[in-house]
Parts: C-alpha cells; structure tokens; sequence
C-alpha cells in the first residue's frame, strides 16, 4: 500500500520532460505572464487614476496609493523583461524560470502585505487570493515547484497570521482547503499543458519526418525530383550551372556484384558530389543520374568546372569493398540564367545531352 502511495505521488509530482517540452511550456508561460502584466498594468493604472481623482470622496489612505504605484511599477517591469526573454527564436528556459519564480515572490509578497492591512481592518483578504488565483490559471509551473511555491506562500500568510492574532478572524480550514484546491489546479494545469506541448511536439517531428522524406532520396539522401520542382522558382532569373552526371556502365556493377553493392556505388557517388558541391544543391534524377544545381553569381565557371575535375577523381579514387573496379563517371554541363522554369528545364535538357555526348565520346576512346 505504502509502495502504491509513492507511485502514485512520484507520478503527480515528478515529470520527465524532454528539453523542447519543457522550452515550450516556458515560451507559454512567459506569453502569458505578458498578457497578465498588460491587464493588471491597465486595471492598476486605471484604479489609480480614479482614486486620485476622487481622493477626497473616496477617502483612500496613502498605503493604498504606495500598493497601486507598486503594482504598476511590477507589471510595467514584468512587461519589458517578458519580451526580452521572448525574443529570441530560442527561448532561454532558465532565464524564463527566473523570471516568473521571481515574480511569482514578489507579487506574492505585495499579495501578503496588502491583505494583512484589510486583515488588521476586519476587510476580507482577497488581494492575497486574486494573486494566487491569477497565478494557477495563467502560469504553469512544474508540480514540485507550484508545491513549494503555492503552499509556501499560503503558509507564510497563516504564520504571520498566526503571530498577529492567532489566526481567530479565518476559517483555517477553509483556508487550507483553498490553498489545496490552488496548489492541485495548478499542478493538474501544467501536466495537462505538458501532455498537449508533448502531442504538439511529436506531431511537428512527424510533419518534418513526412516533409523529408517526400523531399529527400531515400537510398542516398540527396533532393529528389518533388524537391527540385519545388525549388525552380529559386533558380529562376539566376546564373547558374547545371549539371548533369552518372556512372558508367553501371549495369555491369550490379549484373557482377550484385544489386546491394550496387546500392553502395550510388550512395558513395552522392556522397562525394554533396561533399565536393556544397555550394550548390543536389538531387537524384533518376537511377544513377544525379543533377546538381550551383548559382554561380559573381563567380567563375572555370571553378565550377576545377569542381567537377575534383569530383571525377575522388570518385575513381574510391575503393569499394569487394568491387576491384574503378568506378568511372561522365558528366555534362551547361551554364546560363534561366528567365523562367521553361528555360531552366531546357538547360537541364541541355547538361543531359551534353552527358550522352561524353558518355558516347568515352565508348568511342
């Protein structure tokens, strides 16, 4: 029974969050500690305004100013910090964390201080309790937290309390029951918050994972022909070289060694024209054809075509585990700037001729 008891508990209290959760709550948090500053600034600033100007009818003793000013003072403040930690795309989940401990104490602490005068009036303590309402339905803390910090406040209010008069004007009961009631919401809010940032999180992934793969070239991992439609307006209006190359005779490589080495070929092949064009962007056209792309604005095409010596050469300089072939490729390239996506087909049909012209030239050597 113990042993349930601690399950249970370890279960309500202790979550384990990965980083983005957690980031993702503390963006959250944040936001909404801006929203709750923006309204409490309005509200104090209006109440301040009345007050000072129907002061004498109103009657309002000067603490109550101090306690306004004060408030105002803090949410302007809360204000100004919360969009400094906002904004970076990156949120800073310790900064954040500091930042709404702090004004969590702080506004507490105003909350105490303000309800101890109505208390010591005979007035009902409600400043104390619209704090720390405000603070469970705005703010998600994690449970060890909210346990510490909600019922920390609740119990330095009773103690103080407790040394003014014995705590006889209150009803301790039902003061606990709320302090309860606060502490179990606030808890409840942030798993359930942590449950919707986790289902949020893992079906971006999933969007990712699904994006990549209808843009990406399983075997090989470069672009495929849905990413290169996707990318032609990009290119357009651009100088660019297009180039087209494959590996020759590579029939041959998967009639003798076999269709998983030939698997390997292609992979390494990709491997060495991503690494050698990573100024440019390359897709898998089909089978052993690979098309790269390269803008080439204020650039030199004789560097373009130093990079693609440089290619050939790494590539028969390759050594293939259980292939005592060199693996030879042809390529062929065409440079120009496309003035729309029918021109920049036409160069990819023009770096594809210029392809078979040098395989035919090789065959013919």
């Amino acid at each position: 029974m113990l042993d349930l008891l601690k399950e249970k508990l370890s279960w309500w209290l202790c979550l384990r969050l990965e980083p983005e959760v957690h980031a993702d709550i503390s963006r959250i948090n944040v936001r909404n500690l801006r929203t709750m500053a923006g309204i409490v600034l309005a509200i104090e600033v209006v109440t301040l305004a009345i007050a000072l100007g129907m002061r004498d009818t109103l009657n309002v003793a000067p603490a109550g100013f101090y306690s306004v000013g004060i408030m105002i003072v803090m949410s302007a403040i809360d204000l100004f910090a919360a969009g400094r930690v906002l904004r970076p795309k990156r949120i800073n989940a310790t900064a954040a964390s500091v930042l709404l401990v702090a004004t969590f104490l702080l506004a507490s602490a105003w909350g105490i201080n303000v309800s101890l005068r109505h208390y010591m009036t005979g007035d009902q303590m409600l400043t104390f309790y619209t704090v720390q309402f405000c603070f469970a339905c705005f703010i998600s803390s994690p449970p060890v937290i909210s346990l510490l910090l909600t019922g920390g406040a609740f119990a330095c209010l009773y103690l103080v309390l407790l040394a003014i008069n014995g705590a006889n004007d209150i009803n301790s009961i039902n003061y606990a029951i709320f302090a309860t009631i606060v502490i179990l919401g606030s808890i409840a809010r942030y798993r359930a918050q942590a449950s919707e940032s986790e289902q949020r999180q893992e079906i971006e992934s999933l969007n990712k994972s699904l994006f990549h793969s209808s843009t990406h070239d399983e075997l090989t991992e470069t672009l495929n022909r849905v990413a290169l439609r996707n990318h032609f307006p990009s290119f357009v209006g651009r100088e660019l070289c297009v180039i087209m190359v494959d590996i020759d005779h590579f029939k041959h490589y998967n009639d003798s060694y076999g269709h998983r080495k030939g698997d390997e070929i292609i992979r390494a092949v990709a491997k060495e024209l991503a690494g050698t064009f990573a100024n440019g962007m390359t897709f898998r056209y089909g089978g052993d054809e690979f098309l790269i792309i390269i803008p080439i604005e204020g650039g030199d095409v004789s560097d373009i075509r130093e990079q693609v010596q440089h290619w050939e050469k790494s590539v028969t300089d390759l050594s293939m585990s259980g292939v005592d072939e060199k693996i030879v490729c042809s390529h062929g390239l065409v440079h120009g700037t496309p003035d729309n996506a029918s021109d920049l087909r036409t160069m990819i049909d023009g770096a594809d001729a210029q392809l078979y012209l040098a395989k035919r030239n090789r065959s013919g050597d």
